[in-house]
């Protein structure tokens, strides 16, 4: 016997005592090679590589050879697949180590190229 389904949108379900929860927006994490092209600040740090770890729709995270701070604002520049993909965020979150600096950035601009395209000649 199939199911009947309902007639209206409103639901019978009560949400009393229920807690709104968004669902997780989707994460790539992984080691993707990336440059620093612009820092914000006056420095001779431009073009510093780094390593992006995580890319969500909101922010993005990455471990540097160098420090930053929070506030700071960067432009970056990575490769994933078919795509080259430039990202401006501002520092949200930094722990400084020996070796650098982890951090993670709140997206202010992206921007998508396309290498598919450029194959195809």
């Amino acid at each position: 016997m199939r199911e009947v389904l309902p007639l209206a949108l409103q639901s019978t379900a009560s949400l009393n005592g229920a807690a709104a929860q968004l669902p997780a927006a989707p994460n790539l994490k992984g080691r993707f090679p990336a440059v620093i092209l612009q820092t914000g600040k006056p420095t001779d740090d431009l073009g510093v590589r780094a390593v992006l770890t995580s890319l969500s729709a909101t922010d993005f995270c990455m471990q540097l050879h160098h420090s930053v701070d929070k506030g700071d604002k960067l432009m970056v520049i990575t490769q994933l697949s078919h795509a080259i993909v430039l990202l401006r965020g501002e520092v949200v979150g930094v722990e400084q180590h020996e070796q650098g600096s982890d951090c993670c950035l709140r997206i202010q601009q992206h921007q998508l190229f396309s290498l598919a395209a450029a194959e195809v000649a």
